[in-house]
């Protein structure tokens, strides 16, 4: 079903993840994703001057699909950085739970890990055991 969830800041830190089958091939599909959604849209964001609209669209968009695999996502905005939560799984599945499953990866987050974290001057140093 799931082939592989990750947790990453926008800055490229990853901070958890998880393979399911074949991690070399998925990982090129999340590069691929960072590369054609996050960086083009924090160019975009600059080129703009930073506005709500340009903001808006990445959080609208929430999933990338590369040959037969789709990438859902979702971000958390509500810390100083700026965390991905990335599920990739074969485009044939129409998984219908995968939103349900990344907004409790974020509650989940964001309620026993983000506390724990040690952060020093907005950069993780360490992430719990």
């Amino acid at each position: 079903m799931i082939d592989y969830a990750c947790v990453f800041t926008t800055g490229g830190a990853v901070l958890w993840c998880k393979a399911f089958c074949d991690t070399q091939y998925k990982l090129d599909v999340v590069n691929l994703f960072v590369k054609n959604v996050l960086l083009d849209e924090k160019t975009a964001l600059q080129g703009a001057g930073g506005g709500p609209s340009a903001a808006s669209s990445v959080q609208r968009q929430t999933s990338y699909s590369f040959q037969d695999n789709v990438l859902r996502w979702k971000i958390m905005l509500e810390s100083e950085f700026k965390i991905v939560f990335a599920i990739v799984y074969k485009q044939i599945l129409h998984l219908t739970m995968i939103d349900d499953l990344l907004e409790k990866l974020i509650y989940d987050f964001q309620n026993k890990v983000w506390p724990k974290l040690v952060r020093q001057q907005g950069v993780i140093m360490t992430l719990p055991q």
